[in-house]
C-alpha cells in the first residue's frame, strides 16, 4: 500500500477521535436535556404539592385558594409559572394571576392522584394531577389542579450547555490531535533514523546500521546489517577473484609469449602452449565459482602434491629461462593430500613465483606430508625458500595486503601474497614468514586437510 505512513495513522486517529468525541458530544447533550426535562417536572410536581397544601374546601363544597401562595412567580403575570384548578366538568375554577391571558387546557380520563406530565410544545411544559376531596356531607368532589412553566429557560439551558460542550470537546479533540501528530513523530522517530542511516550508507558515510533501536525494529536492524554484509562480502570477493584472475593467468600468458618468439613448430612448444592453454581455462573456471560461492567451501578429494609442483617449476623455469634458475625440490612422507587442487595451485604457483622472481639462482621447496589415522587430521607442510635479498621485517605484515608490493620497481600487481594468505585462511591454515639460511626468504604454510 502506497502513501505516507504518517498521514494514514493520522487520519486513522482523527477519524476515531472525531467519532469518539462525536458520540460522547450527543450522549451529553441528550442526558443534559433529560436531566434538564426531569428537573422542570420535579419542581412542577413541588408545586402541585403546594397548592394542594394550600388549598382547603368549605362547608358549602367550594374549593379555595388563598390569593397568595408561597411561590411568588403566580402572583406575577407573565412570570412564566401559572397554576389553574379545574371541576370535573373541565370549568376553571381557580387560576393564578401568572396565568392571566394563559389558556390552560384541561385533561380529561385520568384517576385520582395519576400524575401526568405534558410537554405540548416547545413553549409549555404542563403537570396534571386529579384529586378526590370529600367534604363534611360525605360528598366526594373531584378537581384537577394542574401547573404550567415555560420551557423558555430549559431551551437556554440546554443551548448554553450544547455551546459550551461542542466548544470544549472540540477544543480538547483540537489539542489531543497535536499530541497526536507529536507522539506519532516520536514513535515514527526510529523509521526516520533507518532511512537516514540507509542513505547515509547508500553514500557511502556509514557500512552499517547502529542497531540501537526498539525491541520492534531490532530484528529488522540485525536482518538489515547481516544482508548490507553479505553483499559486501559477495561483491569483494567478486573484486577479488577477478584481481586473482588476472593475476593467475600472468604466469601462463608469460609463458605463451616465450613460446611465440621460439620455434613454434616444435612438438615440445605445441605441448607447452596446449598445456597453459588448458591451465588458464581452468583458471577461469576456478575463479568464477569461488566468486559465485558466497564463501562456503566445496569438499575435494585427494589430489597428488609432487605433480602439481613440477608442473609449477616445469612453468617457471620457462618464464625465468634467463636467469638460470635451480630449483631443489624435497617431499617427505604421502604424496596424496586432501583438498582443493585450485587453492594449493594458487597457494604454491604465488609462492614459488615470488621465489623465482626474487632469488639470485637458487629456489628450495620441501614438502611434508603427516599422515595420520584419520583422513582428516592430516597435515600437510610446504617450505619454499631462496637465495635472494629477502624482504624487510617492517614490510613482511604490508605485503600480504591487497595490492603492497615489496619493490616498487620490480613489475607485478602486489596481489600474490594477499591471494595466498586470503586461501590459507579460509583453509584454517597458517602462514609464516621469515628469513632463510639461504639469505632470502622462508614461507612456510600449514594446511588442514580438507575433508
Amino acid at each position: 500500500m502506497k502513501g505516507s505512513l504518517s498521514l494514514r495513522l493520522l487520519f486513522s486517529a482523527s477519524f476515531i477521535l472525531i467519532a469518539f468525541f462525536g458520540a460522547a458530544g450527543i450522549a451529553l447533550e441528550n442526558a443534559f436535556k433529560k436531566g434538564a426535562e426531569q428537573g422542570m417536572r420535579e419542581r412542577l410536581q413541588v408545586h402541585i404539592y403546594a397548592l394542594l397544601s394550600a388549598a382547603n374546601l368549605d362547608s358549602s363544597a367550594h374549593l379555595n385558594l388563598p390569593s397568595s401562595l408561597p411561590e411568588a412567580r403566580f402572583s406575577h403575570p407573565g412570570s412564566g409559572l401559572y397554576a389553574a384548578v379545574f371541576n370535573a366538568n373541565g370549568v376553571t375554577i381557580w387560576q393564578s394571576k401568572s396565568a392571566i391571558g394563559v389558556n390552560i387546557k384541561p385533561m380529561f380520563g385520568l384517576q385520582a392522584g395519576q400524575v401526568k406530565y405534558l410537554n405540548i410544545n416547545q413553549e409549555q411544559a404542563t403537570l396534571y394531577y386529579p384529586v378526590v376531596w370529600e367534604n363534611d356531607r360525605g360528598t366526594d368532589n373531584k378537581y384537577l389542579f394542574a401547573v404550567a412553566e415555560d420551557t423558555e429557560v430549559v431551551i437556554r439551558q440546554v443551548t448554553g450547555f450544547r455551546s459550551t460542550l461542542w466548544w470544549w470537546l472540540g477544543g480538547i479533540g483540537c489539542l489531543l490531535l497535536f499530541v497526536q501528530v507529536g507522539v506519532q513523530y516520536w514513535g515514527l522517530l526510529p523509521l526516520r533514523s533507518i532511512a537516514k542511516e540507509l542513505e547515509a550508507i547508500e553514500n557511502g558515510e556509514k557500512r552499517r546500521l547502529s542497531e540501537q533501536y526498539p525491541r520492534e525494529l531490532q530484528g529488522v536492524a540485525v536482518n538489515m546489517n547481516t544482508l548490507l554484509e553479505s553483499e559486501r562480502a559477495h561483491l569483494e570477493r567478486y573484486r577479488n577473484s577477478l584481481s586473482n584472475l588476472a593475476h593467475s593467468l600472468k604466469t601462463p600468458l608469460a609463458i605463451l609469449r616465450g613460446c611465440c618468439t621460439t620455434d613454434s613448430s616444435s612438438p615440445e612448444i605445441h605441448s607447452t602452449m596446449n598445456d597453459q592453454v588448458q591451465r588458464m581455462d581452468k583458471l577461469v573456471e576456478y575463479q568464477l565459482q569461488r566468486a559465485a560461492a558466497r564463501g562456503q567451501q566445496n569438499l575435494s578429494g585427494s589430489i597428488s602434491i609432487i605433480p602439481v609442483i613440477e608442473k609449477i617449476v616445469a612453468a617457471l623455469d620457462k618464464v625465468y629461462a634467463d636467469k638460470s634458475v635451480v630449483s631443489t625440490v624435497r617431499a617427505e612422507g604421502n604424496d596424496q593430500f586432501y583438498c582443493d587442487e585450485g587453492d594449493f595451485f594458487e597457494i604454491a604457483g604465488n609462492l614459488i613465483d615470488n621465489a623465482y622472481k626474487w632469488c639470485n639462482r637458487q629456489v628450495y621447496i620441501t614438502l611434508q606430508i603427516e599422515a595420520a589415522a584419520s583422513r582428516r587430521n592430516t597435515s600437510l607442510n610446504l617450505v619454499i625458500e631462496d637465495d635472494g635479498p629477502g624482504i624487510p621485517e617492517a614490510k613482511i605484515a604490508q605485503v600480504l595486503k591487497r595490492g603492497i608490493r615489496a619493490d616498487q620497481r620490480i613489475e607485478g600487481h602486489g596481489i600474490g601474497l594477499s591471494v595466498v594468505h586470503e586461501l590459507v585462511q579460509l583453509s584454517g591454515g597458517r602462514l609464516d614468514a621469515s628469513h632463510s639460511p639461504y639469505g632470502g626468504m622462508r614461507w612456510e604454510v600449514s594446511l588442514p586437510s580438507m575433508v
